[in-house]
């Protein structure tokens, strides 16, 4: 996944899948911070552009979880899933530590930290829970049409902003698969989700990927 300008076409590149996970986590942070993709549309390597930031780590050569520490407002522990942008604010699913990070201003520089963060009380916190302020397990943001969707798959849920947040805490406004915020079990119903990795709004309507139900 790269990112430039609208004016121009995609940059692709080739990986392996054989790499470690953290290692595929850090790939997709780093392609979000691109500068601008030049010349043709080809496969061919000749396009490549160089990320000029990277998140999650403080330089490009740096590939541990929690940059091999805890977790902290400026590092990142499996990050899945696609990101959500809102105007100049950047939101990441941080998948393994359980929450996502909100930053207000797209972040320029290598190793930036969070602004604000959803799913813990703190950005030291990182156990996995089942309430209006916890997630488990988050595999993606979203944002569309004003609200911040964001798939909980640990609590088989899909949690809904109807205004995007800027601030640590904020709760959600409605919550999908569960009858309320507090309940996290599973099931194979047309109310129930079981492990939904992915959620985004089309046309005024949720659209899910409800994973361990196939469907």
């Amino acid at each position: 996944m790269r990112v430039r300008t609208a004016t121009h076409a995609v940059c692709r590149r080739r990986f392996s899948l054989s790499a470690s996970p953290w290692r595929l986590a850090t790939v997709l942070l780093t392609a979000l911070l691109l500068s601008a993709c030049g010349g043709s549309s080809d496969d061919s390597d000749a396009d490549l552009i160089d990320a000029f930031a990277v998140l999650g780590q403080s330089g490009f050569t740096g590939a541990l979880p929690n940059r091999g520490g805890s977790a902290g407002a400026a590092t990142l522990a499996q990050p899945l899933g696609n990101i959500a942008v809102a105007g100049d604010r950047l939101f990441i699913a941080d998948t393994a530590n359980n929450r996502v990070l909100g930053y207000r201003n797209l972040p320029s520089e290598n190793g930036a930290a969070a602004d604000f963060v959803l799913g813990q009380v703190d950005f030291t916190a990182t156990t996995g829970g089942t309430a209006v302020d916890r997630m488990a397990l988050p595999a993606s943001a979203y944002v569309g049409e004003g609200r911040l969707v964001v798939a909980d798959s640990g609590n088989n849920r899909v949690l809904v902003w109807n205004d995007v947040p800027t601030e640590s805490g904020t709760p959600p406004d409605v919550v999908v698969g569960q009858t309320d915020f507090n309940g996290g079990t599973s099931g194979t119903t047309a109310s129930t989700l079981r492990y939904p990795t992915s959620a985004i709004i089309s046309n005024g309507r949720l659209v899910v990927a409800d994973q361990n139900n196939n469907r």
